[in-house]
């Protein structure tokens, strides 16, 4: 049985897409071989890039100790907490958070944005082990005087009997008293997926289906139902706008290299195996063209994402990432 003059894979490497093609055929136009093809891959890379601006940053810094930050920060339900300087992770203060049970503390910080990206960064830590949560952060939008939708939350939980970080219903890690933990949050509006980091290390896509993701009035710190202090520093609220992915798309040519590519579209050129097209931001249209004669083999046919193209030469790609 024939076998192949070389043969093909598809690999995504840090947002280059690598090709591995054939060609062969049969001498004198004779068919020699029929499982030659020619493959193409791609891949989007989660979370999405985007680029960040800064809606507003807070190290409770300018407040007083013993006061609460008013008026820049509303208190919805109770109202116990203060700024102290006992601890903290810059400079010298924090905000600290007390709730009792069955009335949550909330510190809320209102602000708008249109983008489909928007996010927050916070510092924060619990006093003591206590359940059923605690330190909880996260969007939010008022729905009654006594009532509100928290969204793209992340709480501090006590559940059976272990002290865990939770994103919606979603273990993240476990945690101690007294340890700051950074804590970020981008949320992505439009595809109802919100990415949880904690210490800088991404643990989580959450997929919520909130009716109003538009609608969001702030963000929210908050003291729930354990009865303890929790603090909170370095408080950072921010909106993205989506920076294009770049692409580059790489036709390989193996175990034989040294094959002429042509190619057409939003790129024109020749390339010799093994080579690289762009970068190039999605979506992009690209036309390969294989020689129609290559020693003593005809090229036969494409195969894209695994389905045989047929014997067209040249074969249209569109690339949407």
């Amino acid at each position: 049985m024939p076998t192949a003059r070389y043969g093909l894979a598809v690999a995504v490497v840090d947002n280059k897409i690598y090709v591995i093609g054939g060609d062969s055929g049969g001498y004198g136009g004779k068919l020699k071989t029929v499982n030659e093809q020619f493959s193409i891959g791609f891949s989007l890379i989660q979370p999405p890039t985007y680029q960040e601006t800064i809606i507003f940053y807070d190290n409770f810094e300018s407040y007083n100790v013993g006061r609460l930050p008013t008026p820049t920060w509303e208190f919805w339900y109770n109202n116990i907490g203060s700024i102290v300087d006992t601890t903290y992770v810059s400079p010298t203060k924090s905000l600290r958070l007390r709730g009792s049970y069955g009335w949550s503390t909330e510190a809320i910080r209102r602000f708008s944005s249109t983008s489909r990206y928007i996010g927050y960064e916070i510092y924060g830590k619990v006093e003591t082990l206590k359940g059923p949560w605690s330190l909880k952060v996260s969007f939010i939008k008022k729905t009654s005087p006594t009532t509100d939708d928290m969204i793209a939350d992340v709480t501090f939980f006590v559940e059976n009997g272990q002290p865990v970080i939770k994103a919606s219903n979603i273990v993240l890690q476990s945690y101690v008293a007294n340890k700051w933990y950074k804590i970020k949050v981008v949320y992505d509006r439009d595809e109802g997926v919100y990415y949880v980091w904690i210490d800088n290390v991404l643990k989580a896509s959450v997929t919520m289906n909130y009716a109003k993701p538009y609608e969001i009035e702030g963000l929210a710190l908050c003291s729930e139902w354990a009865e303890i202090n929790c603090y909170f520093d370095d408080v950072k609220v921010f909106e993205g706008k989506q920076i294009p992915q770049w692409y580059i798309l790489h036709v390989q040519s193996s175990p034989i290299t040294g094959i002429q590519i042509s190619y057409s579209g939003d790129y024109y050129g020749t390339g010799i195996t093994n080579f690289g097209i762009g970068p190039k931001n999605s979506p992009f249209t690209v036309t390969l063209t294989a020689p129609l004669a290559h020693r003593d083999y005809i090229f036969n046919h494409w195969e894209l994402d695994g389905i045989n193209m047929g014997k067209s030469n040249p074969s249209q790609l569109k690339l949407v990432m």
